[in-house]
């Protein structure tokens, strides 16, 4: 009876140390391959903004394509980023090259170390009013309330408009409030128009037309472009909205564009930056898939409409594809 016991516990004790040992083995096998891998945070704007959105959906496409690398994101601010970029303290983030000469001035886009490494948004500024508005120019406008965003944001881009061409808030009924606030106030109608920065397609304007008031666009004149455009150039540009990319736009609208780029120091790496413009060029579709704005993210708006430099791993793809020769 003993010497059943001690076989049974010798059995016991073998097995005991065989899946010991299994264990192991899988630990020791396993660990090396996920520190092989290199953490490569990436910062948004702030959570749950389009920035974020782009940056959550191209992080799950590196990890996809860049299997030595483990990408993440967090959110951030656009001033913040560029701080810490210049700094050195965050690898890639969403930058802006025209709130950066703001901060500081145009001429020190000339030697920053900000580097762009692929486009995201296209953002456009979009002047909004209801379906049945008599208004078809901002100068009819005049007199009447409009959300505009706050004053040190997308309500400073309407102040510069206005002033570019020979207006002035004393010609309007301006609420410097924040978009959430913009679009209920347009919705239930304590304001008679609604302006702000979106990616197109645009959910500001895609809620608002779907209230009892509706929506229609107010474009620009050819006359107002010429006023309001050169001097923010490269930063912002003539684009075009199509007709159709929201049931209540019938045409094509003018408008004025700015753009959100992917950017890094000039000292990340060139090799990595190669590649991540080689797989966020590869896999475009899929970006346009979960994120529509998305369609923005070529390299052809890159070249044209970057702000900042464009970084030499960049340079190197653009060249392997015969778009070299940026501005």
């Amino acid at each position: 009876m003993e010497r059943s016991l001690s076989k049974k516990m010798s059995k016991r004790r073998a097995s005991i140390l065989c899946f010991t040992m299994v264990l192991l083995l899988t630990f020791f096998l396993e660990v090396p391959l996920s520190q092989a891998k290199t953490p490569i945070q990436m910062v948004s704007a702030s959570m749950g903004g389009d920035t974020y959105f782009w940056i959550a959906v191209a992080s799950k496409i590196l990890n996809e394509e860049l299997t030595d690398y483990e990408f993440s994101v967090r959110a951030g601010t656009t001033s913040g980023n560029m701080l810490q970029l210049e700094k050195g303290e965050i690898p890639i983030a969403y930058g802006n090259a025209l709130i950066y000469a703001t901060m500081y001035n145009k001429e020190a886009l000339k030697t920053t170390r900000i580097r762009e490494i692929w486009m995201m948004n296209g953002r456009a500024w979009i002047l909004i009013v209801p379906k049945d508005s008599p208004a078809k120019t901002i100068y009819d406008l005049k007199g009447k309330k409009i959300s505009c965003g706050i004053r040190t944001g997308e309500g400073a881009i309407f102040l510069d408009y206005l002033n570019a061409l020979g207006l002035s808030t004393d010609d309007f009924k301006p609420f410097f409030i924040g978009k959430g606030e913009g679009i209920e106030a347009f919705k239930n109608g304590s304001v008679d128009a609604l302006a702000g920065v979106s990616v197109i397609p645009s959910s500001m304007f895609s809620q608002v037309a779907a209230s009892r008031r509706g929506a229609r666009l107010i474009e620009f004149s050819d006359s107002d472009l010429e006023k309001i455009l050169p001097p923010r150039k490269p930063f912002e540009s003539l684009s075009i909205i199509p007709a159709g990319t929201h049931p209540e736009i019938e045409k094509d609208v003018k408008a004025i564009m700015g753009w959100d780029p992917l950017c890094a120091r000039d000292d990340l790496s060139s090799e990595l930056v190669y590649r991540i413009a080689k797989a966020l060029h590869k896999r475009h579709k899929d970006l346009i898939q979960a994120f529509p704005p998305a369609k923005y993210s070529t390299a052809e708006n890159l070249i044209k409409n970057h702000g900042f430099p464009i970084h030499f791993g960049t340079e190197k793809f653009l060249k392997e594809i015969k778009l070299g020769g940026t501005k």
